[in-house]
């Protein structure tokens, strides 16, 4: 599966590359200078960190990586900052690309990020034994709900 340089100079030791393999079934993978692929690591390409599961495939989606989650985009690069994934829900990397939970002041907004889904906040929600409301612009609105005094 890995990328050979048909043009190396010396035939009886072929110079491989560092680059993405796609394999047959549609699954990417990162082939080292070695000949071998990148497995449980980051892999930086093209200005984009990418993470390579145990069995070298690249990861998409909400991952987990020692004990810190990322948000890793369809083509795999990871995000930071704000990231929709394909169900709508939202969630914020640091400059780091680990995603942060609880309340976050972005732009001078503030925004809660549930600390077990890791999404952004959005509709009713149990707040420290209150009931938030956050709207379309997914801030949370002061005020009643239902009879009910939120926050």
């Amino acid at each position: 599966m890995a990328v050979l340089d048909v043009e190396a100079k010396d035939p009886v030791a072929p110079v491989w590359k560092q680059v993405w393999v796609l394999a047959e079934d549609g699954t990417w993978y990162w082939g080292l200078s070695d000949g071998t692929f990148a497995k449980g690591s980051w892999v930086y390409a093209g200005g984009s960190w990418y993470l390579m599961g145990a069995d070298g495939a690249m990861m998409t989606g909400l991952v987990q990586k020692d004990g810190t989650r990322y948000y890793l985009t369809s083509s795999g690069a990871m995000d930071t900052g704000w990231a929709r994934d394909a169900d709508g829900s939202w969630y914020l990397a640091s400059q780091s690309g680990a995603l942060v939970t609880g309340w976050q002041k972005v732009g001078g907004t503030w925004y809660r990020i549930d600390p077990s889904s890791y999404e952004m906040a959005t509709g009713v929600k149990d707040l420290y034994g209150w009931l938030a409301y956050y709207d379309t612009t997914y801030q949370p609105l002061w005020g009643w709900y239902d009879g009910v005094p939120l926050c």
